[in-house]
């Protein structure tokens, strides 16, 4: 079975979606990093499953990065609660 780019695909779109009704055309906010993580999972075998991790960004700054990823974790905790 072929990669479902669509899944990658819809969820930039609503970033960029989400973004636009909360920024609109604010000139004075700008997209300064972005960071993708996708988990794939890959069948084996029979009854085997290798899963793999994939990421990118586009930081300079490593803390910087780890800053943004921390801030992610809290928001995704902090929504199901």
């Amino acid at each position: 079975m072929p990669l479902d780019r669509s899944i990658l695909g819809n969820i930039a779109a609503e970033t960029m979606k989400e973004l636009e009704d909360v920024y609109g055309e604010d000139e004075n906010a700008e997209i300064v990093g972005a960071i993708t993580v996708v988990y794939v999972a890959q069948q084996t075998g029979e009854n085997q499953i290798e899963l793999a991790v994939r990421k990118r960004h586009n930081f300079q700054d490593v803390n910087l990065l780890m800053g943004v990823l921390e801030n992610a974790k809290m928001q995704v905790l902090l929504t199901r609660l």
